[in-house]
């Protein structure tokens, strides 16, 4: 189902490819808020369940996806759904490196 690391106060989920089943379960869960989110099936349409992206409600969304991408990743959707958190896309900028702050008091990207 993913990887959850917490450093310090930072949530981070790691999901892998779950499933949307698997997003159900976690958010039936009562799992808490993110801060940071690896948007699954690379932000595709479908890829994204509405009950769990409201649960995690990350203030990070990263979106890996190709510049070439030929499936529309990320799809509106998932986009609208992601629309609170501060939006990462590896597809127009390119590999992105994330430094955490243990403390909780920042967050900070590096290309």
């Amino acid at each position: 189902m993913g990887v959850e690391l917490v450093v310090g106060k930072v949530r981070l989920l790691l999901p892998g490819d779950i499933s949307l089943d698997g997003q159900q379960q976690l958010s039936t869960r009562g799992a808490s808020r993110l801060d940071i989110l690896l948007v699954p099936g690379h932000g595709a349409a479908g890829a994204l369940n509405e009950r769990f992206a409201q649960m995690a409600s990350p203030q990070l969304a990263v979106r890996p996806a190709k510049a070439d991408d030929v499936k529309g990743a990320p799809s509106p959707t998932t986009l609208a759904l992601m629309r609170n958190a501060t939006g990462l896309r590896t597809d127009i900028p390119g590999p992105i490196k994330l430094g955490i702050d243990p403390n909780g008091s920042g967050v900070f990207t590096e290309k």
